[in-house]
């Protein structure tokens, strides 16, 4: 930026996209510290309330047995034990191949994001599992939150989007959210969390999917007026100078354009002499 015949520097854009990151994933947290302390409130932390004994019981119940087997592979597709070395094949692939280092910055965010935010609410909310009848499954640690639903919904929508606007594809959508769904939906079948540990990783992962969506959104300057687009312009010494991405070029443009003003402007001033010295 130049002001006043001096170069005045601008806040990094980076700069303020990670603390847009960090303060998004207090937020996340804060979801998720909320939802415990009105589930805790209830008084049936470690016994679960008594609706969600009776879903628990229904929901076993609910799976024909030749589906049964899926439910314990759904899972897999939402964990960080299996996404993270996914995602960073993926992530090497946006920024090598695709040259969008701005996506694997964003899908890399994500899915730290959502494997820190698991284990930090975990270990501030100790939470028993489910004990109405035999857990099945890979599970760990606190019952809340789950962090299976965290990771699903902000790794895998972010994934399926991030492939939208690089790639085009619809598809992902389209597998993504069912293998999301069914991951949720089993965390409960599988008798390994209760639906508040469910609902509260739902909130989590809802959140921390917004926030660094706003993080990474297009930050291109909007239009200006006058029919000047896309670049912020200063009045400097008689020029117009683009601030950005002028490459030298706008400012031999405009000074070129002043130029041709000011020869016009002669032209005019000495025809009018011109007239007047005629009339005398």
């Amino acid at each position: 930026m130049i002001e006043d015949g001096l170069a005045v520097s601008e806040p990094s854009p980076w700069r303020q996209r990670w603390i847009e990151i960090l303060v998004g994933f207090g937020l996340a947290f804060l979801a998720g510290y909320v939802s415990a302390k009105l589930t805790v409130s209830t008084g049936n932390w470690n016994t679960g309330l008594p609706w969600e004994r009776s879903l628990m019981i229904w929901i076993h119940g609910s799976i024909p047995p030749a589906i049964d087997p899926f439910m314990l592979i759904f899972p897999w597709f939402g964990t960080n034990i299996s996404l993270i070395p996914g995602i960073a094949l993926i992530v090497w692939w946006l920024w090598k191949r695709e040259h969008a280092p701005n996506d694997a910055m964003r899908l890399a965010v994500v899915q730290l994001g959502s494997y820190l935010l698991n284990p930090s609410l975990k270990a501030m909310f100790d939470r028993a599992r489910p004990d109405l009848f035999e857990r099945r499954g890979w599970y760990g640690w606190s019952s809340y939150p789950s962090g299976h639903a965290i990771a699903s919904i902000s790794v895998l929508i972010t994934l399926a989007m991030i492939l939208h606007r690089v790639k085009g594809w619809s598809w992902p959508y389209y597998v993504f959210i069912p293998i999301m769904l069914a991951s949720l939906y089993s965390r409960i079948y599988l008798g390994v969390h209760w639906p508040t540990d469910v609902f509260a990783g739902m909130a989590v992962g809802v959140v921390w999917l917004l926030v660094t969506m706003w993080a990474f959104r297009d930050r291109k300057a909007p239009a200006l007026a006058g029919g000047r687009t896309g670049q912020d312009r200063r009045e400097f010494g008689g020029v117009d100078v683009a601030a950005a991405d002028d490459r030298g070029n706008a400012l031999a443009l405009t000074h070129r354009n002043g130029a041709g003003e000011q020869s016009t402007d002669s032209g005019r001033a000495g025809g009018l002499g011109e007239q007047l010295g005629g009339r005398k």
